[in-house]
């Protein structure tokens, strides 16, 4: 037959190459923190709205926001760039939980961990993928 390739099993097989399966699983962690971080936005969004309606902002709420911004934006820029999308949400995440436990205080420490391990989790997978992939194409 004119114009058929040939396949055999294994060539350019998808479901065995462990760096797909770890990028599928990367930008699914991903997603649903990304969807956590906007929810996360809104939230912070809608106390920073009350708090500037009483005249005043503190620095730790402006902080949280910007960690949070990038965290988010991050997880965004990681499906186009995983390094960049990754170092921006891992340091955005490791920022909001300094953050998040020099606010909080007293069990600081557990909310702290919650609140930015989505962005911890999903950017060190980023990074990873990124770094799988770049060793694939150069080696």
């Amino acid at each position: 037959m004119k114009g058929a390739v040939n396949v055999q099993p294994g060539d350019n097989d998808v479901g065995n190459d462990p760096t797909n399966e770890l990028r599928l699983i990367t930008r699914a962690i991903g997603f649903l923190a990304f969807v956590t971080g906007l929810l996360y936005l809104r939230v912070i969004v809608g106390a920073g709205l009350t708090s500037l309606s009483s005249g005043e902002l503190p620095l730790g709420v402006a902080l949280v926001f910007a960690f949070l911004l990038m965290a988010t934006a991050g997880l965004l820029l990681s499906w186009r760039w995983e390094g960049l999308g990754g170092l921006l949400s891992l340091l955005g995440g490791v920022g909001l939980a300094v953050m998040d436990y020099g606010v909080l205080g007293r069990n600081g420490w557990i909310a702290a961990f919650l609140y930015s391990s989505p962005f911890i989790i999903s950017g060190t997978l980023c990074l990873l993928c990124w770094r799988k992939n770049r060793r694939q194409t150069q080696g």
